[in-house]
């Protein structure tokens, strides 16, 4: 009987390919579309905002600089701003961009010695989806 179960394992196996070939006939007349992967590229951005000597408050230039830098950053993945220079300059520009709707969690500071006197840089990297 060994070669009974042999015969019956091939007749079932020639059935399923049997089917499977038909319905992969049946499937080529239909049009498959093929979506490509998408792609990301890597991104890294920053921003440098001068404020006037001796003053906090964000001037009207630096206004400008973030709006730029947060048009920059649309789609992009990263979840951290650091922001480099005094503690004071550095609150005021993380003001501007919560008033904006950046989460204030997301703007981080770093030591004020890594930014020019006077300014406060920020960065951001991340990666973002490549527009075709």
């Amino acid at each position: 009987m060994p070669g009974y179960w042999r015969m019956k394992s091939i007749s079932v196996a020639a059935a399923c390919l049997a089917g499977f070939l038909s319905a992969a006939a049946g499937a080529q007349n239909s049009t498959l579309a093929m979506t490509p992967m998408p792609a990301y590229e890597k991104v890294a951005l920053e921003a440098n905002v001068a404020f006037d000597a001796g003053i906090s408050v964000l001037p009207p230039a630096g206004r400008v600089q973030l709006d730029d830098f947060l048009r920059r950053m649309r789609g992009l993945d990263s979840q951290t701003i650091r922001a480099a220079g005094s503690e004071a300059r550095v609150s005021a520009v993380k003001a501007y961009l919560v008033s904006k709707g950046i989460g204030a969690e997301r703007v981080q500071r770093r030591s004020a010695g890594e930014a020019q006197p006077g300014n406060v840089s920020i960065e951001i990297s991340g990666t973002r989806l490549v527009q075709e």
